[in-house]
């Protein structure tokens, strides 16, 4: 199977991206015997941008507040956002 042999030549194909070359893409192929854990990267944070707790609730759902806009003051985003 071309996917499983050249991974990154099947997604940029697929895509019509250029994926660098630095780049490793490795595909797993499940059994009924093996079970699959996949951990994220590491952040190191002198290097990489961390987000702050207000940014953390934004993104998770979380209170929306933007300085500028009184209409967002408190809110909760819910079903259709804030302000409107």
């Amino acid at each position: 199977m071309q996917l499983i042999e050249d991974p990154k030549f099947i997604l940029e194909q697929e895509t019509g991206m250029k994926i660098p070359d630095s780049f490793n893409i490795k595909i797993l192929e499940e059994n009924a015997q093996t079970f699959y854990l996949i951990l994220p990267a590491k952040i190191n944070p002198e290097t990489e941008d961390e987000l702050t707790e207000a940014e953390l609730m934004n993104v998770s759902g979380g209170q929306f507040t933007d300085d500028s806009d009184p209409s967002t003051q408190n809110c909760t985003g819910g079903l259709y956002g804030c302000g409107g």
